[in-house]
């Protein structure tokens, strides 16, 4: 069997054959079926009517750096993946100088209504910071030594999005 599965055939067949009373011709079908999963105990599991469901239940997933309720929309056991819903934050970039400590920051709105641009501002803080240096042209300063990216999220409401998680990333809460 695949994903290093340590039951042996034997094990399985005695378990299919026992609790499904299957004949041979048909216990072969189902071992097929069985290997060809992508999780073949998850698989045998649930055919024998074993698996033991964990409890997925909803939580808040930090998603973008903020914490975010998410609704479990469903559970995929061979997968082992947690589909979910979500509010998406709007959010825009915004490049502060790192020694300013409480800098006086645009909302979202005038963000977005100034048509902001994180790429073209960064490249013009690039620009400006190396016309400006005194250094060699073949030394070049990073905006991310200067500046730093500050973060604003809109206070509407976003759009709702889908998406997919492993079990073990769900249970720990981070996307």
């Amino acid at each position: 069997m695949k994903n290093n599965c340590l039951m042996s055939q034997s094990i399985i067949d005695v378990a299919l054959s026992s609790k499904m009373k299957v004949n041979k011709k048909h216990m072969e079908q189902l071992k097929t079926l069985i290997n060809s999963s992508e999780n073949p105990t998850i698989a045998l599991e649930l055919m024998l009517g074993v698996f033991d469901m964990p409890n997925v239940v909803d939580k808040n997933i930090i998603i973008q750096e903020r914490e975010t309720p998410c609704k479990v929309i469903n559970y995929d056991p061979i997968n082992e993946r947690v589909e979910f819903s979500y509010e998406k934050i709007n959010t825009k970039e915004f490049w502060v100088k790192k020694d300013i400590e409480n800098p006086i920051l645009p909302t979202y709105k005038q963000l977005v209504e100034e048509n902001y641009s994180r790429w073209s501002r960064e490249d013009e803080l690039i620009k400006e910071l190396n016309e400006n240096s005194k250094s060699v042209s073949s030394e070049r300063i990073c905006v991310n030594d200067i500046y730093k990216t500050v973060y604003i999220y809109s206070e509407e409401k976003g759009r709702d999005y889908t998406d997919t998680m492993r079990l073990k990333q769900w249970q720990k809460g981070v996307k």
